[in-house]
């Protein structure tokens, strides 16, 4: 992919970012007293504005843009992205089952509920994916 179609492709993510967050906002103005969606929503908007601003100025600036490519297509960054989520994905998972296991403990089992079906949720994701990977390569 051209990399500056990916640097579009991320201003319309940044877009879809700022829907999503008004919607909430919406809602939560209408017809919910949830602070969750008032704030969650805030976060979208204003992350939205951020990463559309961002890249626009990428795209303006020739010298910036080919600093982000090659920084982007560098295979040590590329290396580090990849060891980072995995650690990020083992770490998660490892103090995610112990907290569940604490607070069955605990007998806090309304609270250890969601998590533990958040590791499992992500370790079907994982799988899932490692098949389609799998498959094709």
């Amino acid at each position: 992919m051209n990399f500056e179609k990916k640097i579009k492709t991320r201003i319309y993510t940044g877009v879809l970012y700022l829907i999503v967050g008004a919607a909430m906002i919406v809602t939560y103005a209408v017809k919910s007293g949830n602070e969750f969606l008032c704030s969650f929503g805030g976060a979208l908007v204003l992350m939205g504005i951020v990463q559309i601003l961002k890249h626009k100025r990428l795209l303006k600036n020739g010298d910036a843009l080919e600093k982000r490519r090659i920084a982007e297509t560098d295979e040590r960054n590329i290396m580090l992205s990849h060891k980072a989520k995995s650690l990020a994905f083992s770490l998660y998972i490892f103090l995610s089952g112990c907290a569940v296991i604490v607070l069955q403990f605990l007998n806090l089992e309304e609270k250890a509920l969601p998590l533990a079906y958040s590791v499992c949720a992500l370790l079907i994701l994982y799988f899932v994916c490692y098949y389609i990977l799998n498959k094709k390569y």
